[in-house]
């Protein structure tokens, strides 16, 4: 349960900023056919729904802003991409317990899951309920060819999902009659019922971020426009004379808004869009296709995100000093970074264990001040030194002879070239806050024979930097987790 919330919660994160940009747009474009807003409304839930997209190396919020594990991690983060968000949020975070049977953030996530499943289940049976009702009310409906007409009702709407009906008040009739049928019938020509469902179910799963009923609300008012577009075009009469129709039926007391039926709303912006509505030019047509079209585009990309297991680059500059001789480490690993000392600006820095090793992150995360040296962890040789635009931007990677290997990651900069031979304790880099962080620190990770080991079982406890008791029993929590699943299965 708290796996799929965590998972709906960072698609609805990474939703908020697209759901701005149509905003956006959809301002730029206020005059031009609504049917290009249902357009980016559409990719809008593709995104609510789906986890991926085209990738693109932009900056931007990551796929994951909250990790999967975080219940779990000694101290926990998210990483939305918005700095001073994660900066509040990372410190009212609670860190582990390790004399606790579960931290304090796995309640807090086992509380927040059932509120949000019991939000998703109301919602959903509110769907079903008022949908029954309203076909209870449907008995007396009288036609044939999927228009109908009833009695009780005030109101035009369309029901259905894969075969819908037109339902009309009984006192509709004439010029009226004709208009409100060409609007009914664009919704079902468009698949604007199925559209609506299915955003919708995105609402239900969504059900705590504003933005997305916002997005929900706009999307029915951006349909109801442009479904009069569609009607007006092929309308006998004139733009007022629509617009006289869709005002009689406004006065009315509404009686079918049910989630899953299309009903008059938003009125007022409807004729007023009516009374200017004119077929747009060619040129118009062009230049809004192509806005929508980049748009999409932009909002179905993810970002390209790298990781630093052995890329092709590190292979390139590898092989470069490969015929060179290896300075071989002693194998006994120290810590690379040390509280108490001091950046470049003076600042004394102080070490945190804000990550451990485990299956969902291959190494260990020691939080510290920006500009903190960073120190070779045994002698060897600097075989890769990167300069990333995305993952982990500037980093370092040393060969300690042996098919040992250690990596620098997130630097704010690299004090090593690549065929340098360090020793144990060198300054190699500077502490930053590069590439796909929550802040300041340094992804340190041991390799043995190019894939990822327990990096805490390389590393001395003595002179350990805080947290580290903490870490270490969170860690071996984890294993035995893991272990106890594995069995199960």
């Amino acid at each position: 349960m708290q796996a799929v919330f965590i998972y709906v919660l960072n698609l609805s994160l990474r939703a908020c900023p697209m759901i701005a940009v149509v905003l956006l747009v959809r301002l730029a474009l206020r005059r031009a056919p609504q049917r290009y807003a249902c357009v980016l409304w559409s990719v809008v839930w593709f995104r609510l729904i789906f986890p991926f997209g085209f990738k693109r190396a932009l900056p931007g919020i990551g796929e994951t802003s909250v990790p999967q594990d975080i219940g779990s991690m000694a101290a926990p983060q998210i990483a939305t991409g918005i700095t001073p968000l994660d900066a509040a949020v990372n410190a009212a975070l609670p860190a582990a317990t390790p004399a606790a049977s579960v931290n304090p953030i796995q309640l807090w996530l086992a509380a927040v899951s059932w509120v949000w499943i019991a939000g998703v289940l109301a919602l959903l049976l509110y769907s079903l309920v008022s949908l029954l009702t309203l076909k209870s009310r449907l008995d007396d409906a009288a036609g044939a060819d999927g228009v109908y007409t009833l009695g009780g009702f005030s109101e035009p709407f369309v029901l259905g999902l894969f075969r819908p009906h037109i339902y009309l008040p009984e006192d509709l009739a004439g010029e009226e009659r004709s208009a409100i049928l060409l609007h009914e019938r664009a919704h079902i020509r468009r698949g604007d019922p199925l559209i609506k469902a299915a955003f919708w179910i995105a609402c239900c799963a969504h059900w705590f971020n504003p933005l997305v009923w916002l997005a929900f609300a706009l999307l029915c008012r951006d349909m109801e426009m442009a479904c009069d577009e569609a009607a007006l075009a092929r309308f006998d009469g004139s733009n007022a004379d629509y617009a006289q129709a869709l005002l009689r039926l406004s006065a009315g007391k509404p009686s079918a808004r049910v989630p899953l039926a299309f009903a008059e709303n938003s009125v007022k912006a409807r004729v007023k869009n009516a009374l200017r509505f004119k077929k747009p030019a060619v040129w118009v047509t062009a230049v809004c296709a192509a806005a929508v079209l980049l748009t999409g585009c932009a909002l179905l990309s993810d970002r390209q995100e790298t990781t630093p297991a052995t890329t092709d680059a590190e292979q390139t500059q590898t092989a470069e000093v490969a015929a060179e001789p290896a300075a071989v480490g002693t194998g006994e690993l120290i810590w690379p970074v040390r509280s108490g000392d001091k950046t470049d600006s003076g600042d004394v820095s102080s070490v945190l264990i804000a990550r451990a090793f485990s299956s969902y992150h291959k190494g260990v995360d020691l939080a510290c001040t920006t500009g903190t040296p960073i120190y070779a962890a045994d002698t060897g040789v600097v075989t890769y030194v990167g300069d990333e635009t995305a993952g982990y931007w500037k980093y370092i990677v040393i060969d300690h002879g042996n098919g040992l290997q250690t990596v620098y990651a997130h630097n704010s900069e690299n004090l090593v070239a690549v065929g340098d031979v360090v020793e144990k304790g060198e300054r190699i880099a500077l502490v930053g806050c590069t590439g796909n962080v929550t802040g300041p620190h340094v992804h340190f990770e041991v390799r043995t024979e190019g894939s990822e080991t327990d990096t805490f079982a390389c590393l001395p406890s003595d002179n350990a930097p805080d947290g580290y008791e903490t870490a270490r029993a969170w860690q071996k929590a984890e294993a035995e987790s893991e272990s106890e699943q594995a069995e199960q299965k």
